[in-house]
């Protein structure tokens, strides 16, 4: 991606900074029965569990989210991702989160589409189940995670192997107080061991986050990993309004 889309990104984040609270609440606006929040963003490399989605190019991507006091939510992401015969992928998901004490439970399905490019004959879109662990005691500095997530397919067959068939990662966020950072591992299977180290901080309402991630290839024969292990600078503007 040019410098002029980079620029014109980062134009649009700071519009939006600027602009009323794009928020929609819907009954009493004090207690809402249901608010719709939206977020835009671009990463410099579109990189999902160690694989680069995007051909090494920037992605800029916009979501909206409706969630409900009963902790149930829906909510579509998008951007920009380079494969046969396509160039978009769109998220579509929707859960339930309840937190108990320290404790939240995510639970929830997400399905990834990739317009144009799902053929009878070549498949690509697909969807996951997923079940997440966040432990967060009250006024700590820190958060420990845990997820699960498992295909519909049950995976791809390469030879007599599966890949793709789940993920689970184990991640840490602690709050520095001037900035926050993020370090976690995630295994795909026979795809990517990946590791992610990242820091962020908000600056007027703007999120700005550089992340380093190393991926390692599990099986080069499972035909959906990388040929090599993998490194990645990724830097990340977003904002939510």
């Amino acid at each position: 991606m040019n410098k002029k889309v980079i620029l014109s990104s980062f134009a649009s984040l700071l519009f939006l900074s600027q602009a009323a609270n794009a928020e929609i609440k819907f009954g009493d606006q004090k207690n809402p029965t249901a608010t719709i929040a939206f977020n835009a963003g671009y990463n410099s490399t579109y990189v999902w569990r160690g694989v680069d989605q995007n051909g090494g190019s920037g992605a800029p991507y916009i979501g909206a989210d409706l969630t409900t006091p009963l902790g149930i939510y829906l909510g579509t992401w998008t951007s920009g991702a380079q494969g046969t015969n396509y160039s978009q992928e769109v998220d579509i998901y929707g859960g339930i989160k309840k937190t108990f004490g320290a404790v939240t439970i995510d639970l929830g399905v997400i399905e990834y589409r990739y317009p144009q490019g799902d053929t009878a004959s070549t498949p690509v879109n697909f969807a996951e189940g997923y079940v997440k662990l966040t432990f967060a005691p009250d006024k700590a500095p820190y958060t420990l995670g845990l997820a699960y997530f498992e295909d519909d397919t049950k995976g791809t067959k390469s030879g007599t192997k599966t890949a793709a068939k789940n993920y689970q990662e184990i991640n840490a966020t602690y709050d520095f107080g001037s900035f926050q950072s993020l370090i976690s591992y995630g295994q795909y299977k026979n795809v990517t061991d990946t590791t992610t180290l990242t820091i962020s901080k908000s600056i007027a309402d703007i999120g700005f986050a550089l992340s380093y991630i190393k991926a390692d290839t599990q099986d080069k024969t499972s035909g959906l990993a990388p040929v090599r292990d993998r490194e990645f600078a990724v830097f990340n503007i977003s904002k939510t309004f």
